[in-house]
């Protein structure tokens, strides 16, 4: 497969994902909105969840064609970029409100899984299938603890104009459907064109997945974050974001370890997993002091994304 060739199907891949994802999540918010979620539980679930199923699809595909590197590389990369690029663009464009329950709750859930699944390689150079299974029945509980607490009392959300997806349920599972076909196609798509690249070039596959197909398939959460946010729409946004990056970890690698069990060896991702606990801390700190993330703090989030690729390239 030529270079261009392979760019023309990484490019074509990326189309299919994000109009997938545009699809999954307009119909699933439709949907949920219907029933009276909260905007911030659609943010941290069902579109957090929609718009990461570009890693899923592109890991669980990685995976069944024995690449290990872009599947673990992809949703480590993925984290930092939904952390450090999405929220720090969305904080340079328009202050950001944090939610007490994102500081509290959310930002410290992803930490603890971070540092879960950093032990669970150093133990045994590895995620195995039985490990892959606990991250998978954990996204189940996590997603009905959300669900389970936002019928306990948490706010609906300011009313907005209904949309198509909102009062026709048939066309909003209809394009969830549509939506997944094309995550699946543009998942293939992504996971071949960048491996020809990586041959091509002589590059590992571990820095291929964390560099062109962890920004490539975080581009949904990147367009669906800052456009929820200058809609003020924050809750979504941030949930997204947040969201996205519990998601990874627990339905993407678990997923893929389902797949098969990944091996790895967690000095060669001491990167990826550094400037994922490292974003996360820094994070911290921004949310919790003013509830606000504002532009000086878009920008250290997005220099630290830059440092993070500019290491891992040089």
């Amino acid at each position: 497969m030529g270079l261009y060739l392979s760019c023309g199907w990484v490019l074509l891949g990326f189309i299919g994902m994000i109009a997938g994802a545009d699809l999954l999540v307009r119909g699933a918010s439709g949907i949920a909105r219907a029933i009276g979620v909260p905007p911030l539980v659609i943010g941290l679930t069902i579109v957090a969840y929609g718009t990461s199923m570009p890693e899923f699809m592109a890991s669980v595909i990685a995976m069944r064609q024995g690449i290990d590197g872009i599947a673990l590389g992809n949703v480590l990369g993925s984290n930092v970029c939904n952390i450090a690029l999405v929220l720090g663009v969305a904080g340079i464009l328009v202050p950001i409100r944090m939610e007490t329950d994102v500081y509290r709750r959310q930002l410290p859930i992803t930490l603890i899984l971070t540092v879960v699944m950093a032990g669970m390689i150093a133990t045994g150079n590895r995620i195995d299938r039985l490990e892959g299974a606990l991250f998978v029945v954990g996204i189940v509980g996590y997603t009905y603890w959300n669900f389970t607490r936002s019928r306990d009392g948490m706010s609906v959300g300011a009313d907005r104009d209904l949309t198509w997806f909102d009062t026709h349920r048939l066309l909003a599972l209809g394009a969830i459907a549509v939506g997944c076909v094309l995550l699946f196609i543009g998942g293939r798509l992504t996971v071949n064109g960048s491996t020809a690249i990586a041959v091509y070039f002589n590059v590992p596959d571990r820095i291929i997945g964390a560099t062109l197909v962890a920004l490539g398939t975080s581009l949904p959460e990147l367009i669906t974050t800052v456009v929820g946010i200058l809609r003020n729409e924050t809750d979504l946004g941030v949930g997204n974001a947040i969201g996205s990056c519990i998601f990874n970890i627990l339905m993407v690698v678990g997923g893929a370890a389902l797949t098969r069990p990944i091996s790895a060896d967690l000095m060669d991702y001491r990167l990826e997993f550094g400037f994922c606990i490292l974003v996360l801390v820094v994070l911290y700190p921004m949310a919790g002091q003013s509830r606000h993330l504002n532009r000086t703090h878009g920008i250290v989030l997005t220099t630290l994304y830059c440092l993070f690729i500019g290491l891992l390239c040089r």
